[in-house]
């Protein structure tokens, strides 16, 4: 070796590193459920012209079983589903919007024994902040 020779590290084989490996498989399942969620989220607004294109042309469909195909085998328990979403494609902008005010605009009331039981549940699972949020709103303290 000569005074001008440089001797460099091997190049790193970036492809085949396990670490980058599972980085790329962690941001691509992110993606994904990121994809899902956005879906899902439009659930609870009112529908509009939008959101019955996507249905009645199939890009809900289509990318819901791409965002799950990380799934593998499991994909097929919901694959069954997202086709079922071909049933709806010739509801209208009115038979959607219908259906959302039949599920989200009517009251719902919680008695006060429920509100009990899920301070319970939660006491049980050791969650004392949940619970006691629920107490005060069930007896009506003060929240601070």
């Amino acid at each position: 070796m000569n005074d001008r020779e440089i001797n460099l590290p091997a190049p790193l084989d970036i492809a085949n590193d396990p670490i980058n490996r599972a980085c790329d498989i962690l941001t691509s399942v992110s993606r994904s459920r990121a994809s899902i969620y956005r879906w899902l989220s439009l659930g609870f607004y009112p529908p509009d012209r939008d959101l019955v294109e996507a249905v009645n042309q199939g890009q809900l469909s289509a990318e819901l079983t791409e965002a799950t195909t990380w799934l593998g085998a499991d994909q097929k328990k919901l694959i069954v589903k997202i086709e079922k979403l071909a049933d709806y494609r010739q509801n209208q902008l009115e038979d959607w919007q219908a259906e959302y005010n039949r599920l989200f605009s009517s009251p719902i009331s919680v008695t006060s024994s429920r509100c009990l039981a899920r301070a319970s549940n939660a006491f049980h699972h050791g969650n004392p902040a949940i619970a006691g949020a629920t107490l005060r709103i069930y007896l009506r303290l003060p929240t601070s």
